[in-house]
């Protein structure tokens, strides 16, 4: 079996916590490949139906204030999609260096576009999500409905269990936040959660914190470290 050949860091956003409802909003997604900087998406689904979802955990991921074509603003009139995108936005903090509007891949797209470009990035990648048995199962009905398969490695990481390995703690006996924390890696330093770019980021952080910690790296990151200094 082909091993992983970089690392994607992904969160969805949706509109509820029902396992039978399959669509999302927001995606946000960190990329990591040998040898280069990390890559920053951000893509709301602009057919996305808010119709069908559940009200209080659109209000809860911040629905009505940021996704272009449904964010309203004082006097009720939406806004319009095409404006420029800020750091709030994105949902990053201000004045971030390492994240400015300009560094960050985005579109608001219909679900077809979102997946698809998904798709390419997930080709033998080794996917990190926080809670994997709940985001993997839509996007791979998600991607099934478009024609496309999971073609990331099979299993992905679930950086709460990994994190919480690392430090010796059971990962149901808290929050992942306390987890992350013990870790050193603080919630409140990357930005608004609940959004997809800003959840990537900080579970990016965590896990190659907990990494760091277990004395460990993926191997495709081992691999490009070797042949770098054979060269």
């Amino acid at each position: 079996m082909k091993l992983p050949t970089h690392d994607v860091f992904l969160d969805l956003e949706n509109g509820g916590l029902r396992h039978d409802d399959d669509t999302f909003w927001e995606v946000g997604m960190v990329v990591d490949m040998p040898g280069r900087e990390p890559e920053l998406h951000h893509y709301y689904v602009s057919d996305f139906d808010p119709s069908k979802a559940d009200p209080m955990a659109l209000t809860m991921s911040g629905f009505y204030e940021r996704h272009p074509f449904h964010r309203l603003s004082g006097v009720g009139v939406p806004m319009d999609p095409g404006s420029a995108m800020t750091m709030d936005d994105h949902g990053l903090p201000e004045g971030d260096p390492d994240a400015a509007p300009q560094q960050v891949h985005f579109a608001c797209a219909p679900e077809a576009h979102v997946v698809r470009t998904l798709s390419w990035y997930l080709r033998d990648a080794r996917v990190c999500i926080v809670n994997p048995t709940f985001d993997k199962p839509k996007l791979v009905t998600a991607l099934a409905r478009h024609g496309l398969a999971w073609t990331a490695y099979y299993t992905p990481v679930c950086i709460g269990s990994f994190a919480a390995g690392a430090i010796g703690v059971d990962p149901c006996a808290g929050r992942s936040n306390d987890v992350a924390e013990a870790l050193g890696v603080n919630r409140d330093d990357y930005g608004l959660g609940h959004t997809g770019l800003v959840d990537s980021l900080y579970a990016r952080a965590v896990l190659r914190t907990a990494e760091s910690k277990a004395g460990v790296k993926p191997q495709w990151m081992v691999q490009h470290e070797s042949a770098s200094m054979g060269e």
